[in-house]
């Protein structure tokens, strides 16, 4: 009887310590991380970096291959329309300048001979003779000419915002030299992805930064112009934009590299919730809604804008204030 009243105290003692053991050692509930439904605003914004350049200008280069000579103006001055900026030796112009130049005396002492006995001539004979020289003439005109091309002149008054031409190097044929400004006002060009062009239209907003001037500081631009016609490059197409600066500085200079955000649609105070709140699952998406008691239920939703911020606009599916689950797979 001792012995069975030493067991039953054990077991008492033990069945204590074990509902003791479990109630400090238990596993906690795992309750699901979880945001609420909110309303907001969802932006989306296309980002390119382009080149400030003057509003009107002019990309001047020779139109045949040869040495620079002399370069007659400096970054920044104004010049005259007319104007000569730079020289180009080309040895091809000069040696077809003293070829034709040899040809016209050639042709003019044959005239000269001939009329020795013009009239002993048939009227042909006489008629190649002075052809020959006017051609010789005309050939000469020509190759004169084209040394014309070999000064680069301003087309028009303004301002010399940047100089490539150099003393001694050589000048290829459609390769830029200089720029030329008619006036200080300047705007931004950028090529935009095919992808992204279909997004924009001029009046839309963005907002510049500069590498050459401190990240927090922000100039307001408008979309101007854009292109209809693409450029193409190593098979990737683009389209050129181009965007009116509406706040300026000084401090701005042709060339300089600005980094623009368009903002190409927005959706104000509409119900947002995280992408990484979504499971997709082809083309439908749902959210896990997190209930009172800790369960969750699958529902399917109708999404909107998506913002880069990561926020998702909700259609249909959601009310503004109930939880849904954070961590959902995709599938596709």
């Amino acid at each position: 009887m001792k012995r069975l009243k030493k067991y039953l105290i054990w077991i008492i003692v033990l069945g204590i310590i074990g509902g003791g053991l479990y109630y400090f050692l238990k596993p906690e509930a795992v309750v699901p991380e979880s945001e609420m439904v909110r309303k907001g605003d969802v932006a989306e914004t296309i980002s390119v970096t382009g080149d400030v350049v003057p509003v009107n200008y002019a990309d001047l280069s020779f139109q045949q291959v040869g040495t620079i000579t002399k370069v007659f103006v400096i970054d920044g001055e104004m010049v005259k329309k007319g104007d000569a900026l730079a020289t180009l030796d080309s040895p091809t112009v000069s040696a077809q300048i003293h070829e034709a130049q040899v040809a016209l005396e050639t042709a003019i002492q044959n005239e000269t001979l001939a009329r020795r006995n013009w009239d002993s001539l048939k009227p042909e004979q006489k008629e190649a003779t002075r052809l020959a020289t006017e051609q010789a003439r005309a050939s000469l005109n020509t190759a004169r000419s084209a040394s014309v091309h070999a000064v680069l002149r301003a087309p028009f008054d303004g301002m010399i915002t940047n100089i490539e031409a150099r003393v001694g190097e050589t000048g290829t044929a459609g390769k830029v030299m200089m720029r030329i400004a008619s006036e200080r006002v300047l705007e931004i060009e950028a090529r935009i992805p095919e992808s992204d062009i279909v997004n924009l239209k001029t009046g839309m907003k963005g907002i510049v930064t500069f590498d050459a001037l401190r990240q927090d500081e922000e100039f307001e631009a408008v979309i101007s112009k854009i292109d209809t016609g693409a450029t193409i490059v190593d098979a990737v197409v683009s389209y050129k934009v181009t965007l009116s600066l509406v706040t300026t500085d000084e401090r701005l200079r042709d060339g300089m590299t600005a980094n623009v955000d368009i903002e190409s649609a927005k959706s104000e105070d509409v119900l947002i919730v995280s992408y990484r709140t979504l499971e997709r699952d082809g083309e439908e998406y749902f959210v896990n809604v997190l209930k009172d008691d800790g369960t969750t239920e699958k529902r399917e939703v109708t999404i909107g804008l998506e913002g880069d911020g990561g926020e998702v606009e909700i259609k249909t599916g959601l009310k503004e204030g109930e939880k849904v689950t954070i961590g959902a797979k995709q599938k596709t």
